[in-house]
């Protein structure tokens, strides 16, 4: 699972003449700004499509009914505008004014917007260009310092542990929408769906299979972002206000995550409570 949203990856230094907090109206608005003008918005696209694919993985093995009830509850519960809604939300009661608009100054930045345009092309990519493009690379290796460079970028972005997260939600979800659509005293209820999940999905596992995709992928993203670029991002990845950004991101994306996982059960299960007996 290469395609996933990489939403911590954009900071800057702590913007010290702006006040310490927001008003809420500002807080609002510049948490909606940091989500349109980081390309997180156009990212999170792409969530529903990929969730809605691993349901269509069960054609076959489950009634049709239940995997159209199921599909249409994923692109219901997976939405983006929800997603982003309560992403900002997050976003706007945790991170502090000066570290956000900090942030919208950087992405304003020549090497801000084009290092967004990359991550927003990769949020829905050509599979085959990306195969191209790493089976070239191992071919041809990137420099030293471009392999350091790309690796320090997924770790001072904390992606490890965010796409850990997206693939866990996107499973759950898959394994709630299905859980729910059985009936009630043959249901396996969230706890023990979690549990199965990972027995079925260790996370030494995830981590191994990240540690062997992400280079590549990350690769592959900002193959047109040159070193010396690559190199500011990560001093901004690493700044104090860098790393409370990328916190507060992963914190705003993984509620949103588990909130649509819990809301694609619950949209399965009043599918299913409405219909005649």
């Amino acid at each position: 699972m290469k395609r996933l949203v990489a939403c911590a990856l954009v900071l800057g230094p702590l913007l010290f003449c702006a006040p310490l907090r927001a008003e809420p109206e500002d807080a609002a608005d510049l948490a909606h700004q940091l989500v349109e003008r980081s390309g997180l918005a156009v990212q999170l696209r792409g969530i529903a499509p990929q969730v809605e694919a691993q349901v269509l993985l069960q054609r076959g093995s489950i009634e049709a009914s239940v995997l159209a009830s199921v599909s249409s509850a994923a692109r219901e519960a997976f939405r983006p505008e929800t997603l982003q809604q309560e992403i900002e939300r997050t976003l706007a009661a945790g991170l502090g004014a000066a570290d956000t608009r900090k942030t919208l100054a950087w992405l304003d930045s020549a090497p801000g917007k084009r290092v967004t345009r990359a991550e927003e092309q990769s949020a829905l990519p050509d599979e085959a260009s990306m195969n191209r493009f790493v089976a070239a690379m191992k071919a041809k290796p990137p420099s030293a310092r471009r392999i350091k460079l790309i690796n320090d970028t997924i770790a001072a972005s904390g992606s490890y542990e965010l796409y850990a997260k997206t693939m866990e939600e996107m499973a759950f979800g898959v394994m709630v929408g299905m859980d729910s659509a059985q009936p009630v005293e043959k249901r396996r209820g969230g706890k023990r769906l979690r549990s199965d999940l990972r027995k079925a999905m260790p996370p030494e596992t995830t981590k191994q299979k990240l540690q062997e995709a992400l280079p590549g992928l990350f690769a592959y993203t900002y193959r047109d972002i040159s070193d010396d670029a690559l190199q500011g991002y990560v001093t901004f990845l690493r700044s104090p206000a860098g790393r409370r950004y990328s916190r507060a991101s992963y914190d705003a994306y993984a509620r949103a995550m588990v909130a649509a996982s819990l809301r694609m059960g619950q949209l399965v299960d009043t599918s299913y409570s409405k219909r005649p007996a």
